[in-house]
């Protein structure tokens, strides 16, 4: 189990069905006040996913941390994460959009993943605060830098 791969739940979308509660079979997530909630993260399986197969309109995504992409294994990592992954947008948060495009390209072309679904956020330099903000921003469409 991990603390590294957790659900993320848009509280905003969430329609209050409870599928993805339901259907989690580590007991990760609970209901809240018309929400659900990642109540016990330390709970999740890494690439369980069993969540999403209950939750409604594919409104649950996934958070995977991994200190340094660019080190000798993150290609492993992004492939292992991405295999078989039905994956509407991949947000990475890190260097250089262009350069993150770059560096992952291999990857992405190892498990056929679309390159056009990567968003480069880059948070270089900033604190907790700002880096939250602009992943915040890539996510809900209202900036980040996204990789061409």
């Amino acid at each position: 189990m991990s603390k590294e791969w957790y659900p993320i739940i848009d509280q905003e979308k969430c329609t209050g069905c409870f599928e993805c509660v339901k259907f989690c079979p580590h007991d990760v997530l609970e209901e809240g006040d018309n929400v659900a909630l990642v109540a016990y993260p330390e709970k999740c399986v890494d690439f369980c996913r069993g969540c999403q197969k209950g939750a409604c309109e594919k409104l649950v995504d996934w958070v995977a941390l991994h200190p340094q992409l660019c080190a000798d294994d993150g290609d492993t990592y992004l492939v292992t994460s991405l295999k078989g992954a039905d994956i509407e947008k991949l947000y990475v948060a890190g260097c250089d959009a262009t350069m993150q495009r770059k560096m992952f390209r291999d990857a992405f072309g190892q498990v056929g993943f679309d390159g056009e679904k990567h968003v480069g956020i880059e948070i270089r330099n900033m604190d907790t605060d700002q880096a939250y903000e602009a992943i915040k921003s890539a996510i809900t469409g209202n900036g980040g830098s996204a990789a061409d």
